[in-house]
């Protein structure tokens, strides 16, 4: 772990946004210095999502994806065209907040997700590529591995 960690926004860091314990097990590391354009998708993303939902959460956000590259995505069956690919999306758990009830809260503030999934034991978040956000909350049953989504619904 970096002794000074280099930070996209005021709680989340760059080696946190590109952790993963599948590439480390894979025996590849994630990119770690991403194109400049990853970058600022990455920044984005903390700033304008993942800094307010810890706030309107009260809670501390816990990575446990954010870039992917395509090597990475691919061993772990990632979407083709998911947003974690460029830097747009992050999957976390509220340290304090039960994923369910985290899902509902963060789906009816203002934020300007463009994706929020309840994927079971995570959630997913994302931002647009451009343009304005769709704001779609979904629900992600995985059998065999394979996702099924549907609207999410309390």
């Amino acid at each position: 772990m970096n002794e000074h960690p280099i930070f996209l926004s005021p709680h989340f860091s760059t080696e946190e946004m590109l952790r993963s314990s599948t590439a480390e097990r894979a025996g590849f590391l994630a990119q770690f210095s991403p194109p400049p354009h990853i970058h600022d998708n990455l920044q984005r993303l903390c700033n304008d999502i993942l800094e307010p939902a810890r706030e309107i959460l009260a809670s501390p956000l816990i990575i446990t994806s954010g870039y992917r590259c395509p090597e990475l995505n691919s061993r772990i069956g990632g979407a083709k065209y998911s947003a974690h690919l460029d830097g747009r999306a992050a999957d976390f758990r509220a340290a304090k907040v039960p994923i369910p009830k985290a899902v509902q809260i963060l789906a009816e503030s203002q934020l300007p997700f463009d994706q929020l999934i309840h994927e079971g034991s995570w959630i997913h978040i994302s931002i647009p590529a451009s343009g304005d956000p769709r704001r779609q909350v979904l629900r992600a049953v995985f059998q065999g591995g394979v996702p099924t989504y549907s609207k999410w619904t309390t």
